[in-house]
């Protein structure tokens, strides 16, 4: 079984900054299950050792999800149902590629604005979370913002891509 995503349409290769983010995705990963790890077997010895482990596991989260979507949305690996799409042609296949990047640009130009928004605020009101660490909230915010700002202009570039597969002469004769 193969790919579940657009499988006639092309992938792309994510880009250095995009395969930066996913590096980035998987060091929080390695972290956030360092945390939780330690967490729990000291927690079992009756101890505790890391302050702030629920709210740190809370923020690593945010990057682990939001900073490789750029690169999956690249490889076309988003999870898709593809019972309908499985019977139309590949012109067809390209038009509701596009309509689904339309429909994610909405979405993630939303959660970008308000990420930025919130980013904005937390910095001029310089909140923190109570805790013994005190971190700052505009971290959080700040790494939400990036991740769904690579994940909007990769909606952005994917589209053009799509476009011009969808113009091109060589998929109008296969549809």
């Amino acid at each position: 079984m193969g790919p579940l995503s657009q499988a006639d349409l092309p992938a792309s290769t994510p880009t250095r900054a995009e395969r930066t983010l996913s590096a980035l995705a998987a060091v929080a990963l390695a972290v956030l299950c360092g945390i939780v790890t330690t967490t729990i077997v000291v927690r079992a010895a009756g101890f505790a050792l890391i302050p702030d482990d629920i709210l740190l596991v809370q923020e690593l989260m945010v990057a682990v999800i939001l900073l490789p979507l750029a690169a999956v949305t690249a490889q076309r690996q988003q999870i898709a149902v593809t019972v309908f799409t499985e019977r139309i042609g590949l012109r067809r296949k390209a038009a509701l590629a596009l309509l689904a990047h339309v429909v994610g640009m909405v979405f993630a130009g939303a959660l970008f604005a308000v990420g930025v928004k919130s980013l904005l605020a937390a910095v001029a009101s310089g909140e923190y979370f109570d805790g013994v660490l005190y971190l700052p909230t505009w971290i959080g915010w700040a790494v939400f913002s990036l991740g769904t700002g690579a994940f909007l202009l990769r909606l952005l570039l994917q589209f053009g891509i799509d476009l011009l597969h969808l113009a091109s002469d060589r998929l109008s004769r296969q549809a």
